[in-house]
């Protein structure tokens, strides 16, 4: 006798009666390989509640039918292959699939924006968070971050790839991860533990769900609690000491920030020291130098004593060169940051989720819906470095050696221009915390005067709150408070005053004075109402076409509460110019907006033939939304969808979709402000002495090309040749833009699914393969630093003037260096992908059990990224790049060609096991060709058993290993974190977890 799967190719789960059903809409289901026995049970299996509803809404449609199969690829993930998953959030779960490309997780502890601070969001197909949208029972969440969802609460979670804005509106670009809540009846405790066995990384979860039934209706509800411990970068080999690769040093050095512990001078303008007192003090000092390898232009950093060190190359430095965590290089100096990095971040998380239903009528119900959270995370970087202030040259701390080379400057009071890394405030913090709530009440029910119409209507009121302080930041104003006082501060802090040169060396009353913690917060609010009827509207000989209509008004607000402090600037006492007051900080300021739309979707079913040969079923599905934007205007959505099913065995389907996603509040009113870039140490390509030590760029004097751009941008000619820029800083205007107009994406799958033709042993055996193809236009991004593209022959290649990154800056009429760079949001040109996902189940019996083996895997044929009109489009397939820097978000930072999981899971009696190999591709380094990333391969194993009897009835326990084999993770050059992607690759090593639940 053939054992019939959880799930099934293809097909659905035929309602019962009147009670409520689930629909099992997947183009290969993915369920759990062993459901363990004493596991509660659904109100769907056991209650006397009667439903109103016959029939159910799949995900990616609006039409109701009891009998529905998907024309687009839809994956599920059940709630049992969460329990053997070990994991107590649901993104962990989920990231391991091979459509998902991990972007802000666990590990992810420098996240592009203050709102992310341990935040969990999901990314299909690398197209950004934002190109996801996320899914409660098919309405939309008000929070990017998926684990406010308890993973109690979720009965499966379904996976539609490829656009769904005509069904759901936009943000559907990449696809819908819609999270299906179970329904419950009974009291059920659960508790979990991990521990990575370095005996570090721990998590704790525990939880309870509660649920009853009436005479007319349920209510359920859970609470839950997690907490998580921090693993530090500095706790695992890989990453404790950052490191750069650079093949003619030998490969792999240490590599972190020019901002060291022990402080610098620099260059102010042309004031600088000569080099014959140069080479007379460090030809004194060290043997070793030559005369003229230490230019006039290079940094001095301060020994213990006070005496100068050459920053690059190294000379004179007295400290301990093979110090374990801040090893030395002999052609430069660097801090390391990486040790006070977290690995994986801290987090609390408390949640809760309520449901009840109530038939007021054998046709009417009413619904009432809240999910509540609150997260407390924290990111945590190396010390503030503090750059861009002056000391006094009569500084009482000035060492005699540094005073020489002072005085031999063209202007010997001049100020001095210092950097330093303040190890004496401490690691800079982030802590978010973030609390939301989200209310959804509605009726469902028959249309009295449409027989076999059925209505929803509801109204969905989200609200998200977040604070972020900003912990042992330093405000520069403060600082040069004490550094250009006559007695370096002494009679601000007390004591000597503040000495800056060397390691601790500043004094905790003086640190205290310059030391900031300041704090944001932001307030969103979202507002839905929508109503939809679905129904059939005639018959065909094939059966009925069946139509959905709706239409909904959306409305969302945020408001940004800035720190006064960061709104702070200082003007630079050299130069004149403004910059932020805070050193880490940047001129943040207050804003608010709200956009709103209102929305009509319509959506037809027509079967064209049935019980045909070769068309056992053919049918057509078209869908129209139009949307009127507040901003973005008028926005259209479609999608024609088609079902071949020649045979039982065999069907082909095929989606076309236009798919939009309308600007954000955030992208459109985030306050415009100004801030400061630099060019770093290469400088600026029109320079005299311009180098890129890379060879990607040449300067203008090395191309007359670049030279003649350079000129056409109001250098004369005549100063060209010995043009520099004084500070190597440009102002630039960051922010929103409130003329942003919406992305659009046309999306195409085309897909075969088999079912076995055999009986007996391969009776369930089913496959599937799908084709995925997603091009995005006016993709909305931040140009982050127009300077250099402008001179780039990659983004420019004639190097014309007119060039999308040369528009966007200009150059001060007097002194010609850059200035006004728009970094603000734009509609920049467009990113796309393509490829094929492959799934496959097969279930047997196998002596006294069964056996079930499943398999997904996605292969990416393309990932192609445009950045600007006229730019050459780049490839990033099978490539590592880091992130890239003209998008709004890490899109396509690491594209493995190739990604898979295969379960193999066999159940007993109450005895169930599972086996997880989970594959990520082979990589090249996208900047350096040479450089391969090896696959990875990780086993994880989960043993469980199910009590269905005597005292234990009802308990389920779980044991397992994560990551069994300890697998390390793949460093590479352009790394994202630690040296490696945390995301991508598994940084924490083997992990050994414990879970129960216990049914009363």
């Amino acid at each position: 006798m053939a054992v019939r799967s959880d799930f099934s190719v293809g097909k659905s789960v035929r309602l019962c009666g009147k009670r409520l059903g689930l629909a099992i809409l997947t183009s290969l289901g993915y369920f759990p390989l062993a459901a363990a026995p004493g596991l509660a049970q659904d109100t769907a299996d056991e209650s006397e509640y009667e439903n109103v509803l016959e029939e159910v809404v799949v995900t990616g449609t609006r039409i109701a039918r009891s009998d529905y199969e998907s024309a687009s690829p839809i994956v599920t993930v059940s709630r049992s292959i969460f329990d053997l998953s070990g994991s107590p959030s649901v993104q962990r779960m989920l990231d391991t699939l091979p459509q998902f490309s991990p972007w802000i997780t666990e590990t992810t502890n420098n996240p592009p924006g203050p709102m992310l601070y341990g935040a969990a969001t999901l990314d299909l197909r690398g197209l950004g968070p934002g190109r996801t949208l996320v899914l409660l029972d098919g309405r939309r969440l008000i929070s990017p971050d998926v684990n406010f969802i308890p993973q109690a609460i979720v009965d499966n979670v379904e996976i539609i790839t490829g656009g769904a804005s005509a069904v759901y509106g936009s943000d559907a670009v990449a696809g819908v991860v819609n999270f299906r809540t179970r329904r419950f009846t009974g009291l059920e405790t659960e508790a979990s533990w991990e521990q990575t066995d370095r005996g570090d990384g721990t998590i704790w979860h525990a939880g309870i769900l509660g649920g009853l039934e009436f005479s007319r209706g349920y209510a359920f509800a859970y609470i839950g609690h997690d907490e998580r411990d921090p693993v530090y970068q500095g706790d695992r080999s890989f990453s404790e000491v950052s490191l750069g690769y650079y093949p003619d040093e030998g490969g792999w050095v240490p590599s972190g920030s020019g901002h060291i512990r022990q402080g610098k001078s620099g260059p102010v303008g042309f004031n600088l020291p000569s080099q014959e007192a140069i080479d007379a003090y460090l030809g004194r000092v060290d043997p070793s130098y030559t005369p003229g390898e230490v230019g006039i232009w290079t940094p001095f950093g301060f020994n213990p004593d006070g005496s100068l060190f050459s920053q690059y190359p190294v000379y004179n430095f007295t400290g301990d060169r093979n110090e374990p965590l801040q090893p030395v290089h002999q052609d430069w100096y660097s801090y390391n940051y990486a040790p006070v990095n977290y690995l994986r971040t801290p987090l609390e998380r408390t949640n809760a989720f309520g449901k009840t239903g109530i038939a007021l009528s054998d046709d009417t119900e009413l619904f009432l819906q809240a999910l509540w959270a609150e997260t407390r995370g924290t990111s945590q970087l190396a010390a503030v470095p503090m750059w861009g202030v002056y000391i006094r040259p009569d500084n009482p701390f000035i060492h005699p050696d540094f005073a020489a080379l002072l005085a031999s400057r063209p202007d010997p009071d001049g100020l001095i221009a210092f950097s330093k890394r303040m190890d004496d405030l401490g690691p800079r913090q982030y802590e978010g915390h973030y609390e939301m709530l989200q209310i959804v009440a509605g009726v469902v029910g028959k249309v009295s005067f449409l027989p076999d119409w059925l209505y929803e209507a509801y109204l969905s009121l989200g609200e998200e709150d977040s604070k972020t302080v900003f912990r042992n930041q330093g405000s520069r104003t403060a600082f040069e408070e004490l550094s250009l006082a006559p007695d370096a501060g002494a009679s601000i802090c007390g004591g000597e005053g503040m000495n800056p040169f060397g390691i601790g060396s500043i004094s905790p009353e003086c640190a205290a004075h310059f030391a900031r913690n300041v704090q944001t917060s932001d307030e969103t609010r979202q507002f839905i109402g929508e109503a939809t009827a679905t129904g059939p509207i005639f018959a065909l000989p094939a059966g009925e076409i069946r139509a959905a209509v709706g239409v909904q008004y959306r409305k969302d607000k945020i408001k940004h509460n800035a720190d006064p402090t960061l709104a702070l600037t200082r003007i630079d006492p050299v130069y004149g110019y403004e910059v932020p007051d805070i050193g880490d900080g940047s001129d943040d300021q207050s804003f608010q907006g709200r956009t709103d739309s209102w929305e009509l979707f319509v959506e037809a079913n027509f079967p064209l033939l049935s019980e045909r040969p070769f068309a056992h079923l053919l049918e057509l599905t078209a869908g129209y939304r139009y949307a009127d934007h507040s901003n973005a205007g008028s926005i259209n959505a479609w999608k024609a969808e088609g079902i071949w099913r020649i045979s039982e065995q065999v069907t082909i389907r095929s989606s076309y979709q236009r798919a939009v996603r309308a600007p954000e509040v955030e992208s459109l009113y985030t306050a415009q402000t100004s801030n400061f870039s630099g060019l770093g140490e290469r400088g600026e390509p029109c320079e005299a002495d311009f180098e890129d030590e890379d060879g990607e760029i040449l300067g203008a004097q090395q191309d007359p090309e670049v030279a003649a751009l350079c000129i056409s941008q109001g250098i004369p000619a005549d100063v060209l040749p010995q043009f520099f820029d004084k500070d190597g800083l440009f102002d630039t205007l960051e922010g929103g833009n409130p003329e942003l107009k919406a992305e659009t994406a046309d999306t195409f799958t085309l897909g075969l699914v088999l079912n076995s033709p055999w009986g007996g042993v391969f009776a369930d055996l089913q496959a599937s393969v799908d084709y995925y193809n997603i091009q995005i236009d006016d993709l909305i991004g931040y140009v982050e630093d127009p300077v250099f593209p402008c001179y780039h022959r990659q983004f420019n290649p004639s190097l014309d003037p007119d060039n999308f990154y040369c528009r966007r800056f200009d150059r001060d009429p007097i002194t010609f260096e850059v200035t006004k760079a728009l970094n603000t949001a734009v509609n920049v040109s467009g990113m796309g992908t393509s490829g094929y996902d492959f799934q496959i189940e097969y279930a047997a019996n196998v002596g006294p059990g069964q056996i079930r083996v499943r398999g997904v895997a996605t292969h990416v044929a393309s990932a192609t990224f445009t950045a600007a009109p006229g730019v050459p489009t780049g490839e990033y397939a099978g490539k590592a790049t880091g992130y890239i820097v003209t998008s709004s978000s890490a899109v396509f930072s690491l594209v493995p060609r190739w990604k898979g999981v295969i379960d193999l899971g066999y159940a007993t009696g109450g005895l169930f096991t599972n086996l997880r190999w989970r594959y990520v591709g082979d990589l090249v380094d996208a900047y350096i060709e040479d450089f391969k990333l090896p696959s990875r391969q990780y086993l994880d194993f989960t043993l469980g058993y199910a009590f269905d009897s005597g005292h234990l009835k009802g308990l389920s326990f779980y044991a397992g290993v994560t990551n069994l084999t300890d697998e390390q993770p793949v460093i590479y050059p352009n790394w994202v974190e630690a040296n490696t992607a945390p995301s991508l690759y598994d940084v924490l090593g083997r992990r050994y977890f414990l879970r129960a639940t216990y049914v009363f």
